[in-house]
């Protein structure tokens, strides 16, 4: 009896997702939309591209004329489950990157329906109503409109393998589920979407201080899920430390300014009962200012009404857990509870920075199943349960696959494809054998809003001197802003000024432009001329751009990064004043005469260089100056100098040398060591219970 109802409900937790996005994985004409291949295709390119290399992909060279990859949290370099697509993208050799993305996301809906069955089955409950609550979690509205948010997706399936940790810690301490508690915790901040590891955080706190509250768990049950939170930061130190380091050089530091509270908007409650009650299966008809993703919360009409039923029905487990989700549901509005948005206010500002509501759904709907299940557990009837969880899954499928929020028109392989650029044939051949005349390959930039000339620069090698990022470098867009104007909150900006000296200094060799805009005439005057290839836009071309690396013989020197800006705002008023000097942050040094630099070899973690001069010279860079960049001169160690602001700059001797810089990030090292001694504790207390059972 019992080995035939379990491999049906793991087959069917297995198969339901798969069907829910068969439209995307089998034959596909259509794909997930968005960040998924605006966003997550070019990370992972860049991951698989420089394995494949020999490289670690510490440093991206595309992006913002370089950017530190590992410490974003967002590319999941530490994410274990995310070294398995690059063993696969790299095993295939071809270009499939948006294809495994989007089965990523299916298997983690798989993962979040098996685990949250796994916390019903170990609560008591029978087969098919732990069915019915992974049923309800895996297709429910989260990861029906989220799933371009691939980190999002993944950092909510390992809700429910918390959950089980904090309530088989319960009663006393047991090794192996302190371990599942804390890996569930770590993987959940790994999975890199802060706002939803938030979510989860707050989720396992709440159901923790329920156990408590409702004297199904003993005194020593909160200590020890405190306990656990430290242990999952120890163990997730590899990638905290440096994310808490780019975060305080990047427009992520001020995020709180700027933010509103967030949340969802009220009406969303009616999508409860009502899928389409606010028009988003026709976007166009959208009424609400809002991302339409966020006005869609039906979880099905059976655990809506049982989770109802939950908060009145007699018993403390079921009344918690309706509570739970009242609770979360709750959250999810954000700014548009009273009060709420002042008490968030009161949070750190570095939890501020990353304190979206809206995602909130993730632990709601994560709430609603088991508060659901635990209702339909306490009702008579064994059969009829089978025929729910049925039910349940053909409505979800119905009536939330296939819809704006999650599928868009196209197969994934005309998505972000590495050989050509919407449907402009022969467009990426013609820029790359344009930039990549010179080592290392000339930057491109744009007119307009182009996604294709700014993140996804590593899917085609197309370096760009922009992006499109949370943790777009601070120093970086304020220059940036100079010739692009925006609010201090963009990060994806146009060109606006086309005869601006930054575009020359940045080594920008082709300009795009997608609509009208300026005339040839006008760009011809900055300096830019029309390239005669006809594409659906427009390339104009810099016929001598600023070399990457270049000598001079002129340096002003700043005691502060305020000074700075002022001194390299006058050098830049000044002709050719970006060629000739550079501003330089620190200490002076001995700079007399300009030289020449030729590149010996130019990789993403290590530039090797050629000097020469008559006298001391400054080499001058427009790459991104960042903590960890170490150079040696002829072998030995020289500092490293903030120079123009936002660029690195080593002052050289005169003569002949070689220079080398190299990206050995020591916050890095220093969470991998913590990591490790974090590693090596879990496995301490996995081998003393092993030996205590």
């Amino acid at each position: 009896m019992s080995v035939a109802p379990r491999l049906v409900s793991i087959a069917l937790l297995i198969l339901q997702p798969v069907v829910f996005f068969s439209h995307v994985l089998v034959n596909p004409k259509f794909h997930i939309p968005w960040d998924l291949f605006g966003f997550h295709v070019p990370q992972l390119t860049f991951q698989a591209r420089e394995l494949r290399e020999g490289n670690f992909p510490l440093w991206n060279p595309l992006v913002y004329c370089g950017f530190p990859s590992v410490a974003d949290l967002q590319t999941q370099t530490f994410y274990p489950p995310n070294w398995i697509l690059w063993l696969l993208r790299n095993s295939t050799g071809r270009s499939i990157e948006g294809y495994l993305l989007q089965w990523f996301d299916v298997a983690h809906m798989m993962l979040a329906g098996l685990l949250l069955y796994g916390l019903l089955r170990r609560m008591g409950c029978a087969r098919a109503v732990a069915l019915f609550g992974g049923t309800s979690f895996q297709l429910s509205a989260f990861f029906a409109t989220q799933a371009q948010h691939v980190g999002a997706v993944c950092a909510a399936a390992w809700l429910p393998l918390c959950w089980l940790g904090v309530y088989e810690l319960r009663r006393e301490f047991s090794p192996r589920w302190f371990i599942a508690l804390v890996l569930g915790l770590a993987m959940a901040f790994l999975s890199g979407f802060v706002a939803v590891t938030y979510a989860v955080y707050v989720a396992v706190m709440v159901f923790a201080l329920g156990l408590w509250a409702t004297g199904e768990a003993g005194r020593w049950t909160l200590f020890r899920v405190a306990i656990a939170f430290v242990a999952a930061m120890g163990l997730a130190a590899i990638q905290l430390l440096p994310t808490i380091e780019l975060t305080g050089v990047s427009l992520a530091r001020f995020r709180a300014d700027w933010a509103d509270g967030g949340g969802i908007p009220v009406n969303a409650w009616k999508s409860l009962i009502w899928p389409d009650a606010l028009h988003v299966f026709e976007p166009e008809k959208v009424t609400e200012p809002y991302n339409y993703t966020f006005l869609y919360l039906y979880n099905g009409l059976a655990p809506l009404a049982l989770t109802l039923a939950a908060l009145v029905w007699p018993g403390r487990r079921t009344r918690f857990a309706g509570a739970m989700a009242l609770l979360l549901f709750v959250l999810c509005f954000g700014s548009h509870v009273p009060g709420l948005e002042a008490l968030i206010r009161t949070l750190p500002r570095s939890v501020q920075s990353g304190w979206y509501p809206e995602f909130f759904v993730a632990a709601f709907c994560a709430a609603t199943a088991l508060a659901a299940a635990l209702m339909l557990e306490r009702l008579p009837g064994a059969r009829w349960k089978w025929l729910a969880a049925g039910a349940l899954a053909v409505e979800l499928v119905m009536v939330s696959s296939r819809r704006p929020m999650n599928t868009g028109e196209g197969s994934w392989k005309l998505q972000g494809h590495e050989g050509f650029i919407t449907n402009a044939p022969g467009l990426v051949n013609h820029l790359q054998a344009e930039l990549h005349q010179h080592n290392p390959p000339r930057r491109i930039d744009s007119l307009d809003v182009l996604f294709d000339f700014s993140m996804a620069a590593p899917v085609r090698t197309l370096p760009a001197s922009g992006g499109d990022n949370p943790f777009a470098p601070l120093r970086v867009m304020a220059l940036r802003r100079e010739f692009s104007g925006g609010q201090p909150w963009e990060r994806n900006l146009p060109v606006t000024q086309v005869g601006s000296p930054w575009l020359d200094f940045l080594n920008v060799g082709v300009l795009a432009a997608w609509q009208q805009g300026l005339t040839d005439e006008q760009l011809r005057q900055a300096g830019w001329e029309r390239m005669p290839k006809e594409f659906f836009l427009r390339l104009y071309r810099n016929q001598e751009p600023q070399e990457r690396f270049f000598l001079v013989g002129e340096a002003r020197w700043a005691g502060s990064s305020v000074a700075a800006w002022e001194l390299v705002s006058q050098l830049v008023a000044e002709p050719g004043g970006l060629r000739r000097a550079a501003v330089v942050e620190g200490a002076p040094a001995p700079v007399a005469t300009p030289g020449e630099v030729s590149v010996v070899r130019y990789a993403s973690n290590r530039v090797e260089l050629a000097t020469r001069s008559e006298g001391p010279s400054l080499l001058v860079t427009s790459e991104t100056d960042y903590p960890g960049w170490q150079a040696t001169i002829d072998g030995q160690p020289a500092p490293i100098r903030t120079t123009n602001y936002a660029f690195r700059g080593v002052a050289v001797p005169a003569g002949s040398h070689t220079v080398v810089m190299e990206f050995r990030s020591a916050t890095l090292w220093w969470g991998a060591l913590l990591t490790g001694v974090s590693l090596l504790a879990l496995g301490a207390v996995g081998w003393m219970g092993r030996r205590h059972r």
